[in-house]
């Protein structure tokens, strides 16, 4: 059965929160850790022998051509690869300005999107 009722909601899982939410579990508290990143499943939880592990970088086993930057941004239409715990810099840009005043998008700032953030 599908638990829809818990005495504590937890929202990131980083270095603060999961700590917290271990201790409440081991007080016996029914707790739900809500996290922006996706599932990612170790070796043995992945179906098929021939599928790597969800922890593996995307740019390390690519399928097809990188993704391009799209914003409107001076590094525009550079190659950019995402793991599965960073976000598409199209869709959640981190953007800093050059000494000339341009406007750049990089990943660097980010925490990751899994347990323990970005410790």
């Amino acid at each position: 059965m599908l638990r829809t009722h818990f005495d504590v909601i937890v929202i990131g899982r980083g270095a603060g929160s999961s700590p917290i939410a271990y201790e409440m579990a081991r007080k016996r508290r029914h707790v739900l850790l809500l996290e922006k990143g996706p599932l990612l499943r170790p070796q043995d939880e992945v179906p098929g022998t021939s599928i790597p592990s969800d922890f593996k970088r995307d740019e390390l086993l690519a399928t097809g051509a990188e993704k391009r930057i799209t914003i409107d941004v001076g590094n525009r239409n550079r190659s950019m690869f995402c793991s599965h715990i960073e976000p598409d810099l199209n869709d959640e840009p981190h953007v800093y300005k050059e000494p000339g005043g341009q406007d750049y998008a990089t990943i660097e700032g980010y925490t990751a999107q899994a347990v323990g953030g970005g410790t």
